[in-house]
């Protein structure tokens, strides 16, 4: 019995070559020419895609190296606002202190 069933499916899904009218049919509605080459065939979006790849590449690039900037930019910032607020608290105890000294001196 699976014999028979293993038989008959052979005979079935045998390979077949295709006609040539079915062949020519097949390509007419492709609109592929026998002997097209490849470039032809090749889809027209893939050198745009590829450009657009490259572009937005580019931008994202830009982006996050201006973003690299700012956060070197506000870094330093807060340094150099972290430096002067101690000069002006180190020129206020100064200025405080000479006060209280000429205060006590006569002054």
């Amino acid at each position: 019995m699976t014999h028979d069933l293993e038989q008959e499916l052979r005979r079935a899904l045998r390979p077949v070559d295709a006609s040539p009218e079915c062949t020519a049919r097949l390509l007419t509605g492709l609109a592929i020419a026998p002997g097209t080459s490849t470039a032809l065939r090749r889809p027209w979006w893939r050198p745009l895609a590829l450009a657009a790849s490259v572009v937005l590449a580019s931008g994202l690039g830009v982006l996050f190296y201006q973003q690299q900037q700012r956060e070197r930019a506000h870094t330093q910032l807060l340094e150099a606002l972290t430096i002067t607020s101690r000069s002006l608290d180190r020129a206020y105890r100064a200025v405080r202190w000479h006060g209280s000294d000429a205060g006590e001196h006569g002054g």
